[in-house]
């Protein structure tokens, strides 16, 4: 399996007749208030609403041939800080390009979990063995803070 695209946007939309996507505002960086307290390994990570659709194109390894397996997003924190404290372990979900050869998959934020400005990665992995994932792609999100 393998990705084609993948981009973080504000907003989307599927037209119900014709499947088309449009994509609008996509974003490379957004800015998220400062915390006002300092964070440490105890404390919730601040999280910020900010409403981003991740959109994906998946796509079979091999065209002429059918592939299924999971699928999941992780999030990478600057500097390869995962801090414990975010969701361990990501949610996964199925993609089943046995008959299809491509495959959409948009995935909602309502929020985005932060510790510190730079730049976050939403990192594409699929699941080569039990257990055993395997980056397909990534798409970096510059975060700043709000002036």
């Amino acid at each position: 399996m393998r990705v084609h695209w993948a981009v973080i946007c504000e907003n989307s939309v599927v037209d119900q007749e014709t499947n088309r996507v449009s994509l609008f505002n996509i974003l490379e960086e957004i800015q998220v208030p400062e915390p006002l307290e300092e964070i440490t390994e105890e404390s919730p990570l601040p999280a910020a609403p900010v409403n981003l659709d991740l959109f994906i194109l998946l796509a079979r390894s091999d065209m002429g041939a059918g592939e299924q397996g999971k699928v999941r997003i992780r999030m990478r924190f600057p500097a390869d800080d995962p801090m414990e404290k975010s969701p361990t372990p990501p949610p996964d979900f199925g993609v089943d390009l046995t008959s299809a050869r491509h495959h959409r998959v948009r995935i909602r934020f309502p929020v985005l979990p932060y510790h510190r400005e730079g730049t976050y990665y939403f990192v594409i992995e699929t699941e080569t063995e039990p257990g055993d994932w395997q980056q397909l792609y990534e798409v970096p999100l510059e975060v700043s803070y709000s002036v």
